[in-house]
């Protein structure tokens, strides 16, 4: 009687040398998953840091380009007899370097425009803008439109590419 209780005893204590080296594996795991985790999280901070920068350029690029066009339909550039560039065009940022001369009814004329930037596709009209269209760069189309079309609905341009575009 005395052999079994020891023999059981070496069992249970096999059993419980087994159960703590699986405790430790285990908790090592722990520190891994919660050391990736941390790694995640940092990488989804700096994501959502280069989002915010490249969203405040668009925004800024919208804003130069609507500045452009408002100052070009109040100065008379371009033809004298057609229509003053669409503000769709507004969007695009095709055109550089031109100056910005604008006084305070351009101005909030330029800020009404950039509101408005933030408009429907214009392909059906009804969702909001979120495609972003190369090389033309005109931020124009929904995500569902997209894949529809292969040209730029404003320019007529063949598209070769474009990103999806997350604003809030």
């Amino acid at each position: 009687m005395e052999q079994q209780v020891l023999k059981r005893l070496k069992e249970k204590d096999l059993e419980l040398e087994i159960a703590s080296r699986k405790n430790a594996e285990l908790e090592d795991k722990v520190r891994q998953i919660a050391a990736e985790n941390q790694i995640w999280f940092n990488v989804a901070k700096n994501n959502e840091a280069i989002v915010s920068s490249l969203r405040s350029s668009l925004e800024q690029v919208l804003l130069q380009n609507t500045a452009v066009d408002v100052v070009k339909s109040k100065e008379g550039y371009g033809d004298s007899e057609g229509p003053a560039l669409p503000a769709d065009d507004a969007q695009s940022c095709c055109f550089g370097g031109v100056e910005e001369r604008a006084n305070g009814a351009v101005k909030s004329e330029i800020a009404t425009a950039v509101k408005e930037s933030r408009r429907n596709c214009k392909i059906c009209g009804e969702k909001d803008v979120s495609v972003l269209l190369l090389p033309c760069r005109h931020l124009c189309l929904c995500r569902d439109c997209e894949a529809r079309v292969d040209t730029c609905p404003i320019c007529h341009v063949t598209k070769n590419a474009s990103l999806q575009i997350f604003m809030s």
